[in-house]
């Protein structure tokens, strides 16, 4: 998974340094709550390898439009 790991360091880059001014609920915070919540589905639901990566993607890109 290092396309992962590198993705998810962007991503988190993209959010320190780009979300607009008076976004509160969107941060860095918010993305890593997401992406702790899927891990929680993918472990309980025993989410195949390719899927769960899928879900990872989605959690992490979901607001960066």
């Amino acid at each position: 998974m290092p396309n992962y790991y590198k993705l998810r360091k962007r991503v988190l880059e993209i959010l320190n340094s780009q979300l607009p001014e008076g976004l509160y609920y969107h941060s860095v915070n918010h993305t890593m709550s997401v992406l702790k919540t899927c891990n929680k589905y993918i472990r309980r639901q025993r989410i195949p390898t390719d899927d769960a990566r899928l879900l990872r993607i989605g959690a992490l890109t979901h607001d960066i439009g």
